[in-house]
């Protein structure tokens, strides 16, 4: 690749640390503005995405004081976007920033004109050596503390901190929800359908999952929610997986359906495209998800005092117990038979990461909103009676002889990992400063 160097600050080689640059955020945050002149704020920096597709997925960024959410895609070379083909790529339609090291085109007319870019090089702190090694550092399943050797004792120090990592983790969720309520103007159904909809999915999906929860008018869906195959057909459809060449009669006639649907409302849906099936377990692919979360547009109350009048976490399940047409009891996804008999539910894991995910902290930014703080109280008892989640952040903490019992030390814990050590906030973290203590004695 060309070497470009640009004052004192020499272009980095490969995409994949100017990535790591941007998740991590090693970049200077004050002054950022396009080459338009729109000035800049980072909300989230978004997910990233090892995947197809853009970069960066579900962004929330701030660009000419207006909030911005979708992808972000980074490139060395603002040609590079017109090199890698992504002004014919469907997926990268709803890209809302592009973020380069050199601005080497004038992109009228590529397709480009209309994407906000921005220049990260005079902002960058670290050399892309220096980025290299933080890379190697940066194992999800390893501590920053633990590179120098030593004892570490992780569950006095998380037992320590778990109250404030949950407040903040909690807050922080709270006030996405409590925003998008406001944005609502108090109407609770939609807001509940849309807070939802971004953990029905999984990660790799949850940007379709929003799309399709935002292209899906409220009073469509409120018009038929009381006939399940019109709503699967409604949301296979605005999901765009009814798109093509249909094998069985089940996805003929849900085309039928919906092609009425969409006549009739002046229906706009998204693309296939959204979706990833790579690397996903069967029961999580696109087709079933949506599915299921007709099934649960369906079926929730009306009155959304439903799941704040609980008094126990175990009171909430009933708010998801649903299924889907016997179609999905033997398919995984469209036209795909499966070799044996499926639940056509929610499993109990799923439900369990909704609750935890979702609808903990809706209670709590409904508390907000009303200005009735025991709501978070009862959203942190719930937590404790939610069993703890079984992923690869706990198992790191695991192998550190950390116990969980509950949804509540997991949700430490996974706030510990991702709000601290995968953004090297050593020395806001108690286990940190007590390293550093105890080397600067030796």
């Amino acid at each position: 690749m060309e070497f470009f160097e640009l004052g004192s600050k020499m272009i980095y080689q490969q995409e994949i640390n100017l990535q790591f640059v941007w998740a991590k955020c090693l970049f200077d945050q004050q002054d950022l503005y396009t080459t338009c002149g729109q000035k800049v704020e980072i909300i989230d920096s978004g997910s990233w995405n090892t995947n197809s597709g853009p970069d960066f997925l579900l962004a929330k960024i701030l660009i000419g004081g207006i909030l911005h959410i979708g992808q972000v895609e980074l490139h060395i070379k603002s040609s590079d976007w017109i090199r890698h083909g992504h002004q014919q790529d469907d997926q990268y339609k709803n890209v809302i920033l592009h973020v380069v090291l050199v601005d080497d085109i004038n992109p009228s007319g590529l397709g480009l004109d209309h994407i906000p870019c921005l220049v990260l090089l005079p902002f960058i702190l670290l050399s892309e050596t220096r980025v290299i090694r933080l890379r190697a550092a940066d194992n999800r399943s390893d501590f920053h503390c633990l590179k120098g050797g030593g004892q570490i004792d992780f569950p006095v120090f998380l037992e320590q901190m778990s109250d404030r990592l949950i407040g903040e983790r909690m807050e922080r969720k709270a006030n996405t929800f409590l925003k998008l309520l406001k944005s609502y103007r108090g109407d609770y159904l939609p807001w509940v359908m849309a807070c939802v909809a971004a953990y029905f999915a999984g990660p790799l999906n949850r940007f379709g999952m929003e799309e399709l929860a935002r292209h899906t008018p409220f009073e469509v869906f409120k018009h038929y929610r009381q006939a399940p195959l019109q709503m699967e057909a409604l949301y296979l459809g605005q999901a765009g997986l009814l798109e093509g060449e249909l094998t069985d009669d089940y996805s003929t006639a849900m085309k039928e359906r919906y092609t009425f649907l969409k006549g009739k409302h002046q229906l706009k849906g998204i693309t296939k495209n959204y979706w990833k099936y790579f690397r996903l377990r069967p029961y999580a692919f696109p087709d079933r998800r949506v599915v299921l979360f007709a099934a649960f547009a369906s079926t929730f109350p009306i009155e959304v005092e439903r799941f704040l009048l609980a008094k126990q976490a175990k009171d909430l399940y009933g708010l998801l117990e649903f299924e889907c047409s016997s179609y999905w009891k033997e398919r995984y996804r469209l036209g795909a038979e499966s070799s044996k008999k499926l639940h056509a539910g929610l499993s109990k894991q799923l439900k369990d990461l909704l609750l935890i995910n979702a609808f903990i902290p809706m209670i709590i930014a409904l508390g907000k909103y009303r200005g009735q703080g025991t709501y978070t109280l009862k959203a942190f008892q719930f937590l404790k009676e939610l069993p703890w989640e079984r992923n690869k952040i706990a198992r790191a903490f695991i192998q550190q002889d950390v116990r969980f019992r509950t949804a509540f030390d997991t949700q430490a814990a996974i706030e510990l990992k991702q709000s601290y050590c995968s953004k090297f906030k050593c020395l806001s973290c108690a286990i940190g400063c007590s390293v550093f203590k105890s080397r600067d004695r030796t």
